[in-house]
């Protein structure tokens, strides 16, 4: 092998390494470092008579987008840390984006609870 190719084997080296770290230290920055995971977003849907997923898994943080899909609907709260609440029922709106705190939540669609339009958030 020439010094020219041992030269560029080695600094191509030291650039994959370089690119390794950057890499590496970008990512740990972009999930809060130290182990803590990036916030999340969870889409529900509300469509139909049902709110989907009809349970929701989050975390202290994460958001959770409601996007009306088709139906008369409304969000109110009945159990949860803080209210999330979209009071009027209507076919159409732009979609709620919410930051969830730790607890259990439970929200129904108002005009539809009694046939199931219920959601179960637990944030842990």
């Amino acid at each position: 092998m020439t010094r020219f190719r041992r030269r560029l084997v080695t600094l191509g080296a030291a650039a994959l390494g370089a690119l390794g770290l950057l890499l590496g230290g970008t990512l740990a920055s972009a999930s809060g470092g130290a182990g803590e995971a990036a916030s999340k977003t969870h889409t529900v849907l509300l469509t139909g008579f049902v709110f989907k997923p009809k349970t929701l898994s989050a975390r202290a943080g994460d958001k959770v987008k409601f996007v009306w899909r088709d139906g008369v609907h409304n969000i109110v709260t009945v159990v949860g840390p803080s209210r999330i609440t979209a009071k009027k029922p209507t076919d159409h709106r732009p979609p709620l984006i919410v930051t969830v705190k730790k607890g259990t939540y439970r929200l129904i669609c108002q005009p539809h609870e009694l046939v199931g339009m219920v959601i179960t958030m637990r944030v842990r």
